[in-house]
């Protein structure tokens, strides 16, 4: 993003820093992957247990184990946001630099040739227009002198049976 804005003007400096969030996110996801891995073995355990009373205690510290790995995917999904956004800061500054009999920067040279530019524009746009007006105001024409020329005959026709 950096490089593309780089590209609207010439630019004196440039600085850029980040955040490397690897490790935590490392972290994050070998912890994670432990508790998966525990409560793998629980349940195991919990499918061999002897008597009600293991049994319930295997629950628990599953019920327990279901909250670490609740709070290590959220820690994991907040990591992947933050990687996924950045914050962009861009200082413009002028030059300061100005030629004498400009005004803001632009040349009495300038204004004309923006002014001529414009002028082109516009005769470029009524050209494209005309070429689209004039066929259909000539189909226009050719429908409404069809017409008049019907209703004149038929006119006519009406008249002589009279």
């Amino acid at each position: 993003a950096l490089a593309e804005l780089s590209h609207l003007a010439h630019v004196r400096s440039r600085q850029q820093t980040s955040l490397d969030i690897t490790d935590p996110y490392d972290a994050a996801r070998a912890s994670l992957n432990q508790a998966l891995a525990q409560r793998q073995f629980l349940l195991r355990q919990l499918g061999r247990a002897n008597n009600p009373r293991q049994a319930q205690s295997i629950r628990i510290r599953l019920r327990l184990l279901a909250h670490t790995i609740q709070d290590d995917q959220r820690g994991l999904a907040r990591l992947g946001r933050a990687s996924s956004y950045a914050d962009v800061g861009v200082l413009v500054q002028g030059s300061g630099a100005s030629t004498g009999g400009s005004i803001g920067g632009w040349s009495p040279d300038d204004g004309l040739r923006t002014a001529l530019a414009v002028l082109s524009a516009t005769l470029v746009v009524i050209l494209v227009a005309l070429a689209a007006l004039v066929p259909s105001a000539l189909v226009a024409a050719g429908v409404a002198t069809t017409v008049r020329a019907l209703r004149r005959r038929r006119r006519e026709q009406a008249l002589e049976g009279i």
